[in-house]
């Protein structure tokens, strides 16, 4: 019988066994929340590196570039009047006729 009471007695929840739990667990809650926060940290660095890496990879290089263009343009309505023109138009028509 001596067995059967101490096991019960060892069942029953003590006020300080439970806030020794409770204490337990925010610990473990504690150090969770610092190991995510130093993860986000960690991540939200590498991200920024990324960014301003791609940023200086493509600042390292000139992209000006020059079109020399001969053409002549012109704006044109839908029935084939000329609007606007580089030439003047006695030269268009001497070219169209």
């Amino acid at each position: 019988m001596e067995n059967k009471e101490t096991v019960q007695k060892s069942k029953e929840k003590h006020p300080e066994d439970i806030n020794s739990l409770a204490m337990d667990l925010l610990q473990d809650y504690k150090l969770n929340f610092k190991r995510v926060f130093a993860l986000l940290i960690i991540v939200l660095i590498l991200w920024a590196a990324t960014i301003v890496g791609f940023v200086w990879y493509l600042n390292q290089y000139d992209f000006v570039s020059s079109i020399e263009s001969t053409a002549v343009y012109s704006i044109i309505d839908s029935s084939g009047n000329v609007i606007s023109s580089d030439i003047p138009q006695d030269q268009l028509e001497e070219y169209w006729s």
